[in-house]
């Protein structure tokens, strides 16, 4: 069972009865308001769950490849800031976010292996290093990975992959 003094606006849940999803906003006591596009409706917090959407495969392009609809170039860097990466997640909780970006980070990992590509660069930032030492620990998941080094005084880390 939801708790609703954990969430935040904007959360995504469904009505467990009815399918419904909307963003959560407000609760008053154990009933839950959430948004369904402008209409408002209440459950119990009993009939709510998080909502996550079923997950998309997102590819991530290389420098030597075109996307010929387009004619975009994507080059050999992630840049994990939030503003670059997800803007719209700028309000979400930090583990969220956290999360988030570390996926990110292993999806383009494994397309960089896909597409033999021998050497990356991701943009952590130098923040508190929460984000590199994350990146540096999910990278330890890839047999590939050869060597990494720090870059732009700590705020990036290259990466060469065993291809």
């Amino acid at each position: 069972m939801i708790n609703p003094n954990e969430l935040w606006v904007g959360d995504t849940l469904q009505v467990i009865s009815t399918g419904i999803v909307g963003k959560y906003d407000s609760h008053k006591g154990s009933i839950v308001i959430i948004d369904c596009k402008g209409n408002k409706i209440s459950a119990d917090k009993s009939d709510i769950r998080m909502y996550t959407q079923p997950k998309q495969e997102v590819k991530i392009a290389f420098e030597d490849e075109v996307v010929l609809k387009s004619k975009i170039k994507f080059n050999d860097t992630l840049d994990l800031h939030l503003n670059i990466l997800a803007p719209h997640m700028e309000h979400q909780e930090q583990s969220r976010i956290l999360d988030f970006q570390i996926e990110k980070a292993r999806q383009f990992v494994e397309d960089a292996i896909e597409n033999n590509r021998s050497k990356i660069l991701i943009i952590h930032g130098k923040g508190s290093g929460v984000l590199k030492s994350e990146t540096l620990e999910m990278l330890k998941d890839f047999y590939k990975v050869r060597y990494t080094f720090d870059k732009n005084d700590g705020g990036a880390t290259e990466i060469w992959l065993d291809i």
